[in-house]
């Protein structure tokens, strides 16, 4: 519509949702603690189910009341769905240098439709020597 790409659009109001939720949130300082408050929101807003696990590593699955359908008519709004859980994740999480957040495909059920993996990696220097 208009050169407009709606999808892109509710993804970044997503987005900045998802940023002043984690910043509202910012005060929580253990991030278990921080998944359970994102959890409870999303399931009181009536988004959907939001669950977290860390086998086999550190990750959160996102399911949507409201999932991805083929009409090209319809309005994506699981776009700005997902792009609140993106905004707010990275917000919290990929400020840490030694923090990459990746979104995968999930089993395709609307309960795991995309998970957000969380890989931590260690900052070590390694000194090399002659």
């Amino acid at each position: 519509m208009l050169g407009i790409d709606i999808s892109r659009m509710l993804r970044q109001i997503g987005n900045r949702v998802g940023q002043e939720i984690a910043f509202s949130l910012r005060s929580i300082e253990n991030d278990i603690e921080f998944l359970d408050e994102m959890m409870d929101w999303w399931e009181h807003a009536g988004l959907g189910l939001l669950q977290y696990d860390v086998d086999p590593q550190f990750h959160v699955v996102v399911g949507l009341n409201h999932p991805p359908v083929d009409d090209p008519d319809a309005l994506p709004m699981w776009e700005m769905d997902d792009g609140i859980i993106e905004g707010a994740l990275s917000t919290r999480f990929a400020k840490e240098a030694n923090v990459v957040i990746q979104r995968v495909e999930g089993n395709g059920d609307k309960d795991d439709l995309w998970r957000y993996l969380i890989h931590r990696h260690e900052l070590n220097t390694i000194e090399l020597v002659d």
